[in-house]
Formats: C-alpha cells, sequence, structure tokens
C-alpha cells in the first residue's frame, strides 16, 4: 500500500508523461523487491521442511503461513503499482 500511495503522489507531481513513466518504473522495481524478499523467505523455510521433530515442524508451519502471507502481499503490491 505505501508503495503505490507513494507512487500515485509522485505521478500527479511528475510533470511529463516521462517523468510519470519513470515514477511508475521505480513504483514497480520497489513491487519487485518486496516479492524477492518474499522469495528470500520461501528459501528460509524450505530448509526446514527436512525435519521431523515435532515442535520444529509447528515452527514451520507457522512459518509457511508468514511466509504465504508475506507473498499474498507482495502480489497485491505489484498489481496496485500496475494500475497507476
Amino acid at each position: 500500500e505505501a508503495i503505490r500511495q507513494t507512487a500515485q503522489t509522485a505521478v500527479a507531481a511528475a510533470a511529463t508523461p516521462a517523468a510519470q513513466q519513470q515514477v511508475a518504473q521505480q513504483a514497480t522495481q520497489q513491487a519487485a523487491a518486496v516479492l524477492n524478499t518474499a522469495a528470500q523467505e520461501v528459501r528460509a523455510s524450505a530448509q526446514l521442511q527436512t525435519t521431523t521433530d515435532p515442535d520444529v515442524a509447528a515452527i514451520q508451519a507457522q512459518t509457511t503461513e508468514t511466509v504465504a502471507a508475506a507473498l499474498e502481499t507482495a502480489g497485491t503490491e505489484l498489481v496496485e503499482v500496475t494500475q497507476l
């Protein structure tokens, strides 16, 4: 949401279409960075999947849900940015 709001404000303030396009591209790059961070979280979570320890398995489930929520948020940010 923050990326979208910042980009909308910058697009509105941009003096030329080229400047507006640059703002949109920067916002898309920021959203992509969010996706990259989520991907890193997935990789870290996947390393826990080799365990058979019930306590670790519980942590794994919680981590997986956290990662899933992060990916959903990242996807939402990207979609909102592309709708500028």
